[in-house]
């Protein structure tokens, strides 16, 4: 998203300056243009009101927990108001169960890297 370096300004003013944007081919965080002795320091500001910002997507580095998926009897297709045959809810219900493994590992694997990761960050 691209806006002028007035509207930068007037967002920083309401509080809502975004976390990092890329003005004249250079990147800055949050912290660097708030200060905008730095970012304006080079230039006259007054002529650069009208130049564009691009404002760049923000990093999400949070981790979400995820609870696994329970295995028993979460998904069970063949009864007799559902109208599928035996054979195919059977294979259905085996499909399904392999896809609950596989979204538990995968959620284990999640939970494994936090908490790698935030050891690494307390020995750091």
């Amino acid at each position: 998203m691209k806006i002028t370096m007035y509207e930068l300004i007037r967002l920083m003013k309401d509080g809502k300056a975004p976390k990092k944007i890329k003005f004249r081919k250079e990147t800055y965080n949050y912290l660097d243009y708030t200060n905008t002795y730095d970012l304006f320091n080079e230039y006259n500001w007054q002529c650069c009101l009208n130049d564009e910002i691009e404002i760049l997507p923000e990093e999400n580095d949070e981790w979400e927990d995820i609870e696994e998926l329970q295995e028993e009897g979460i998904f069970k297709f063949y009864a007799e108001d559902t109208g599928i045959e035996k054979d195919a809810a059977e294979v259905l219900d085996t499909y399904f169960e392999v896809l609950i493994i596989k979204i538990n590992q995968l959620i284990k694997n999640q939970k494994y890297l936090k908490e790698k990761l935030e050891n690494k960050n307390e020995k750091d």
